[in-house]
């Protein structure tokens, strides 16, 4: 005689070894997703220029954790880049901006450019770029047109400046470096 519990029990057990399933497959689907996040993590801090790994020519690779695209002081292992033996900041052109009498005044700025971008910056007087160079109040890498010549209008306003003296620093650029030969 039968007392049934056999058959409840298959049952109960083929209900335990399907959600083993379902609980497997959720797991891998859990893993998958996981590295599919990883690499996309990867993926976007290299599309933004952030690299972890660069050849320091002495054939050791060396930490670099830098936006491309940043002007500045890169950090490359521990050590930022010195800006010291770069030009004082007296050296450049300067200008005075007034927002009430300049309203929609324009500059331009041309120069040659030798490198994948040519970059201008714009400083209050009194911050010296060497020191401060995330100060900069307009701060733009553009291509190196063909000829290496350029020519740029910056409209003032747009940058909210604020009354004062103001210096212009021009530099060359790589494409995935930071700002460097200012003049």
């Amino acid at each position: 005689m039968e007392c049934g519990f056999g058959h409840i029990g298959g049952i109960a057990s083929d209900k335990v070894l399907e959600m083993e399933e379902i609980s497997k497959k959720t797991y891998r689907i859990l893993i998958i997703a996981f590295l599919f996040f990883i690499a996309g993590g990867f993926l976007f801090l290299k599309s933004v220029g952030v690299s972890f790994l660069k050849n320091g020519g002495d054939g050791k690779m060396k930490l670099e954790l830098w936006p491309s695209g940043f002007s500045g002081a890169p950090i490359i292992g521990s050590e930022p880049l010195k800006l010291n033996n770069f030009p004082e900041p007296s050296k450049f052109k300067s200008f005075a901006f007034d927002p009430q009498k300049n309203a929609g005044k324009t500059i331009n700025v041309s120069g040659a450019c030798k490198d994948f971008y040519y970059t201008i910056l714009i400083f209050p007087e009194g911050v010296d770029y060497r020191e401060s160079p995330y100060e900069a109040r307009y701060n733009t890498a553009s291509p190196c047109p063909p000829g290496g010549e350029f020519e740029k209008s910056i409209n003032l306003s747009a940058l909210n400046l604020t009354k004062g003296n103001y210096y212009i620093v021009r530099a060359d650029q790589g494409e995935k470096s930071a700002w460097y030969n200012p003049h």
